[in-house]
């Protein structure tokens, strides 16, 4: 079982959407999906408790990364904190590596003055929108093929 995500498949057009309620009445849609890296049968599933799982870990990601960063630039204005150029782009970085799924929808800028940092800018990439989509997929590989299967 691999838990990565499959990145370049397509939908197999001759295969219909079939959309299903599990036990616990739970809306999933199911796809047939073909792609050159695997010769079994693969499904894509989309599920609206799952994206809502994810969303929600994302935000709270985000706004703990946000969080640190504001840490960061509200320092550079207190009296004894770290304003040297190069410590401030540690504590980035460090919150950086703490939250990478965060950190990949942020460009973050240290504006520095003779070596010491004055201020910290940040801004969301337009690239997250693209990542919102695909929350709550995920993919079942077999090696059965189901076309018979009611």
């Amino acid at each position: 079982m691999s838990r990565s995500k499959i990145k370049e498949y397509s939908i197999d057009p001759a295969s219909d959407i079939r959309h299903l309620i599990t036990k616990n009445n739970q809306f999933i849609t199911l796809q047939k999906v073909t792609t050159d890296q695997t010769t079994n049968y693969v499904l894509k599933v989309k599920s609206d408790g799952k994206a809502a799982k994810e969303r929600s870990m994302k935000s709270q990601f985000e706004e703990r990364f946000i969080i640190e960063i504001n840490k960061v630039k509200i320092s550079l204005t207190k009296k004894y904190a770290t304003k040297k150029a190069d410590k401030v782009n540690q504590r980035i970085g460090r919150a950086i590596e703490k939250y990478p799924s965060a950190a990949k929808f942020y460009e973050i800028e240290v504006v520095a003055e003779n070596g010491l940092a004055t201020d910290v800018n940040f801004q969301k990439k337009s690239s997250s929108e693209q990542d919102e989509r695909e929350l709550g997929s995920y993919f079942i590989k077999t090696n059965l093929d189901t076309k018979n299967e009611k």
